[in-house]
């Protein structure tokens, strides 16, 4: 039906992306965080949810974290319509293999329309995540005035990464420029975030095999479906699990960074994101 080779394009295509060389001068995470808020005598202690792209600057001490969701959504994004459009072509390859197969007495219109649905499915998928990428892209170039092609994946310094949660509230305890009263509602704040960390940490532990055994698995089922031994609803399942599992893993990947970029804020710590 198509091609296994086919099926690691979106696999190559984020790898790509990690290899790539950030042109001088590129927008990285601190400089955008350092813009916004500056060295910020106190930390943000609500939990930021940013859902809709604002349309004004961020300001006040929570103004980084909603910068920080923005700026890795938009990475996330990015490479999510990577995805998506590599399922749109897989898609559009099987339509055509479909209707190929229908000309010569071996598919039927049932066939054809299953793999049509899907098809459309996936295109409408990449409309939801291009409007998304778009929307991201006029903000920082219109109200954070920066070029968002030339924004950066930060790596937050190992070194400066606590050991665990013990050591992130030892850390925080150190921190001078907290009040006492804010010092407990910091407490909390970190808690919650090591918590949201170390579950979602594992989350990304289990979906990096379980997308590499979907590729696998896929291959071996469009070479039993070749020979009748697999269906083609079966097919159209192990395909969507494939790309959707790639879209999960990209979605947790960013939701264990957007954390440590908190962890790190709340601990006085931007500079270990450089």
């Amino acid at each position: 039906m198509v091609h296994p080779k086919r099926l690691l394009a979106a696999v190559s295509t984020v790898l790509a992306v990690a290899t790539w060389v950030p042109p001088a001068g590129a927008a990285t995470l601190k400089d955008l965080l350092d813009e916004v808020s500056g060295d910020t005598p106190a930390p943000c202690l609500e939990t930021i949810t940013t859902t809709a792209v604002p349309v004004t600057r961020p300001t006040g001490r929570c103004a980084a974290d909603t910068v920080a969701q923005l700026y890795l959504r938009l990475l996330r994004d990015r490479a999510r319509l990577a995805v998506v459009r590599d399922a749109v072509a897989y898609h559009r390859q099987a339509l055509e293999a479909q209707r190929s197969r229908l000309e010569g007495g071996g598919s039927s219109e049932v066939e054809v329309n299953k793999v049509n649905v899907e098809f459309h499915r996936w295109q409408l998928r990449e409309v939801e995540v291009t409007h998304e990428v778009r929307s991201a892209e006029v903000f920082f170039i219109h109200v954070m005035t920066r070029d968002p092609t030339e924004f950066v994946d930060p790596t937050p310094d190992e070194a400066a990464w606590p050991a665990d949660e013990a050591a992130a509230l030892a850390a925080l305890d150190a921190r001078l420029r907290l009040s006492v009263d804010e010092r407990g509602l910091a407490e909390v704040a970190l808690q919650r975030a090591w918590i949201d960390y170390e579950s979602v940490q594992r989350e990304v532990t289990l979906l990096e095999p379980m997308k590499a055994f979907a590729v696998d698995v896929l291959a071996a089922s469009e070479r039993g479906y070749e020979v009748s031994q697999v269906s083609l609803g079966t097919l159209l399942d192990l395909a969507s699990d494939r790309f959707e599992l790639e879209e999960a893993y990209l979605a947790a990947g960013t939701r264990r960074l957007l954390l440590q970029v908190r962890v790190l804020e709340l601990l006085g710590r931007r500079d270990a994101l450089d």
